[in-house]
């Protein structure tokens, strides 16, 4: 859980960081500070719902995607069964 929190705050900081430099330069207007709170605040919620379910089910997932949960590799995967002689009855 801190693992999430961290990252969800080092990521919503990283985007106020960006969100100014891009009204500062690219756009040349400042937006209110309470529409950029909103903003902050939808990206940090939108982070940490993903983060959450990412750490809290990361070994589910990686059965649900068909990984291994030794190496993180994609399974082998079995060429089609394709029946191209006589049939055998």
């Amino acid at each position: 859980m801190e693992n999430t929190i961290l990252l969800t705050i080092v990521i919503s900081v990283l985007f106020i960081v960006a969100k100014m430099v891009e009204m500062k330069y690219i756009e040349n207007e400042m937006l209110p500070m309470k529409m950029l709170a909103r903003e902050v605040m939808m990206v940090a919620a939108c982070v940490f719902g993903v983060l959450y379910v990412f750490f809290e089910y990361k070994g589910k997932l990686s059965e649900w995607f068909g990984l291994s949960a030794i190496g993180g590799a994609i399974d082998a995967i079995k060429p089609p069964e394709i029946f191209t002689d006589n049939p055998g009855f």
